[in-house]
C-alpha cells in the first residue's frame, strides 16, 4: 500500500480538527446561507463516511467474491446523526478511530488483496486501494467546505 496515501488518510481528521478546534458552539452550529451543513454536522458526515463506505466497504471486498457494494444514503445518514448534539470534539475522536481502523486494515494488506474488487452501482469498480483515494479526495473537499464555514462562522454578523 501507498505510504503517501496512508499517511494523507491518517491526517484527515487532525487536518479538520486544527482547523474548527478554537471555534465556540455558536460557530460550529452556524449553517451557510445556502442551509447546508454546520461545522458540527460536517464533522458527523465525516465519521459516518468512514465507518460506512471506508471500514464497510473494504471490508465486504475482503471477504467476498467481487460483492455488490450498496451506495451510501448520505441524507439518511445526516438525519439520524448524533452529530449536531454531543461535543465536536467527541465527534472527531470517533472519527479519528474509525479512521485508524480504516489505515490499519489497509496497511496490512499484500498486494494481490488490494487489487480485489467490489461493484458499486454508480462508482463502477471498487479496490481498496480506490476506496482509500476516494476518502483522501473527500477529506479534501470537506475540508475546503469547513475553512468556508469556518470563515462565515468568524464573519461579523450584518
Amino acid at each position: 500500500m501507498n505510504e503517501e496515501l496512508l499517511r494523507d488518510l491518517e491526517e484527515g481528521p487532525d487536518r479538520l480538527a486544527a482547523e474548527i478546534d478554537e471555534l465556540t458552539e455558536s460557530e460550529l452550529v452556524r449553517r451557510p446561507p445556502d442551509g447546508g451543513w454546520n461545522l458540527k454536522e460536517l464533522t458527523g458526515h465525516l465519521r459516518d463516511i468512514e465507518q460506512f463506505v471506508g471500514i464497510e466497504r473494504i471490508s465486504m471486498i475482503l471477504e467476498q467474491d467481487n460483492p455488490a457494494v450498496p451506495v451510501f444514503n448520505v441524507e439518511e445518514h445526516a438525519r439520524n446523526s448524533s452529530a449536531e448534539h454531543q461535543p465536536i470534539g467527541e465527534t472527531l475522536s470517533e472519527w479519528r478511530n474509525l479512521r485508524e481502523q480504516t489505515v490499519a486494515l489497509l496497511r496490512g494488506l499484500d498486494a494481490d488483496t488490494l487489487r480485489r474488487t467490489g461493484q458499486h452501482p454508480e462508482l463502477g469498480e471498487l479496490t481498496p486501494v480506490k476506496i482509500a483515494e476516494l476518502l483522501v479526495r473527500h477529506d479534501a473537499e470537506h475540508q475546503a467546505q469547513a475553512l468556508e464555514l469556518k470563515g462565515m462562522s468568524r464573519a461579523p454578523s450584518s
